[in-house]
């Protein structure tokens, strides 16, 4: 028997997790699927061995807790990079995965997806992998061997000139979008960035000029200063989202 029906057959049989994450979100169901059912690794009379204390016993609630504190967007892609490689590796438990999986499934994706892609998914492995080791659910961290394929930087390639920003302001449907890419642009702030804030965080200072609080990439809380030009465009949409909901409340 093939390990890929074993690990089929194993998935049948033993308990899981429970594929809820964080929040009570569930997980993917091509993930649950293809996860493999592996357990926790102890390693008896050694004295250095280390506790379990993931509170994990099957290899995908550990993902589950992996999960947890990550955006959706990361969530997202890691789960989809975990489901290219259990089905590539038949459903291994963790337990059981070596490096020569890891280089095999590097060389597989290396000549499937774009570089920075393959990087990515390597990347996800690396840190479940690290993650396991860290809270005592296998004893070695078998991703540590693994080396990352070198990537070459296009983000200069992607950045807009100033010319470009302005057409593309210019261009916007709508008063709403206008000063919304404005104030990306003039804020220096990511999509995510602008997705999670609220009026609430726009304060309006003394010489006109605005202040943005954002909860940025990896939980850190920024400050961004906005010119007066955009606070004169800002202040009115604010003004009428005000009133509208003054008015739905009365």
């Amino acid at each position: 028997m093939d390990s890929r029906t074993q690990g089929i057959r194993a998935r049948e049989t033993l308990p899981q997790g429970n594929g809820t994450g964080p929040d009570g979100e569930q997980l993917p169901t091509r993930l649950v699927e293809v996860a493999p059912s592996g357990g926790p690794v102890t390693v008896p009379g050694h004295a250095g061995a280390m506790r379990n204390f993931s509170g994990a016993e099957t290899d995908v609630r550990l993902v589950e807790l992996w999960l947890r504190d990550k955006s959706p967007e990361t969530r997202k892609a890691y789960a989809q990079d975990l489901e290219k490689f259990f089905d590539f590796s038949g459903g291994k438990p963790l337990s059981s995965v070596t490096l020569a999986d890891l280089q095999e499934f590097a060389e597989f994706v290396s000549v499937l997806v774009a570089p920075a892609t393959a990087a990515r998914m390597l990347s996800t492995l690396k840190s479940l992998f690290s993650f396991a080791n860290k809270v005592g659910y296998l004893p070695y961290n078998v991703g540590a061997a693994l080396k990352l394929l070198a990537v070459k930087n296009v983000l200069p390639e992607r950045i807009l000139t100033e010319a470009e920003v302005h057409r593309m302001i210019e261009r916007a449907g709508n008063e709403r979008d206008r000063v919304l890419l404005l104030t990306l642009y003039a804020g220096g702030l990511r999509r995510e960035d602008a997705c999670r804030l609220k009026w609430r965080d726009v304060t309006e200072r003394e010489d006109g000029s605005g202040q943005i609080t954002a909860f940025g990439k990896g939980g850190k809380t920024g400050f961004v200063l906005l010119p007066e030009s955009v606070m004169r465009d800002l202040l009115p949409i604010r003004l009428r989202h005000s009133h509208a909901t003054h008015a739905k409340r009365g």
